[in-house]
């Protein structure tokens, strides 16, 4: 059975990744079975993480990262600290969950929070962060936002407010968890 690690974006200061890991482990009661990973950490780095993890025996690894599309922490850093953990231990396998901005379940929490603004009439702008190295970040977006259902014209652009804790994201979580 594969070992799950949620992987967040994290901080640079450990107090805040302390805060994310105990907002995400209250969305995800009861189910705590998984490690956290933060791709800004020094003490708590993918690599620190599952290396740590091999190193009690681990083997397979289910990596959830909680990133919306694949730019570079998604394309680059994480299959970059897989790969040299890899060459510490022999066996080694991992599957990489697809970022959560394609998940069919984004489609629906966009409308939600496109529903629950004070719009009259206008056009919904849906964006994202964004990275000119990757621009299947900004495909990932575009196929978003042309799934949408707001009764409003709506446009994909790249930057955004955070999505939080919303039960969505767990529902995101469990189902790649559910898949390997």
């Amino acid at each position: 059975m594969a070992h799950d690690v949620i992987v967040m974006h994290g901080s640079k200061k450990e107090a805040r990744n302390a805060a994310l890991e105990e907002r995400l482990d209250a969305l995800m009661a009861p189910h705590g079975q998984y490690s956290v990973a933060f791709i800004e950490s020094v003490e708590r780095s993918v690599y620190t993480v599952v290396d740590g993890l091999a190193e009690e025996g681990a083997r397979n690894f289910n990596i959830i990262p909680v990133l919306f599309f694949s730019a570079s922490h998604y394309s680059r850093d994480i299959p970059e600290a897989l790969r040299n953990i890899e060459e510490k231990y022999e066996g080694m396998r991992w599957t990489v969950a697809p970022p959560m901005g394609t998940h069919p379940q984004m489609v629906r929490f966009v409308e939600r929070r496109v529903a629950e603004a004070p719009l009259g009439s206008g056009t919904v702008i849906v964006m994202g962060h964004g990275n000119a190295d990757h621009p299947e970040a900004d495909d990932e977006l575009a196929r978003l936002v042309s799934q949408l259902d707001v009764g409003l014209p709506e446009s994909a652009m790249t930057f955004t407010p955070a999505v939080n804790f919303d039960p969505v994201l767990k529902e995101i979580i469990m189902d790649h968890m559910e898949k390997h």
